[in-house]
């Protein structure tokens, strides 16, 4: 089975990426393990 990353475009990876990075900084670093 291929990771479900590889089905989305270049472009929609970074947004996805960054999306989750600013979700990361706002939740704080009690979200991180």
């Amino acid at each position: 089975m291929e990771p479900v990353a590889n089905k989305f475009p270049e472009k929609a990876q970074k947004a996805f990426m960054i999306f989750g990075e600013l979700l990361l900084a706002f939740i704080g670093p009690g979200a991180e393990k």
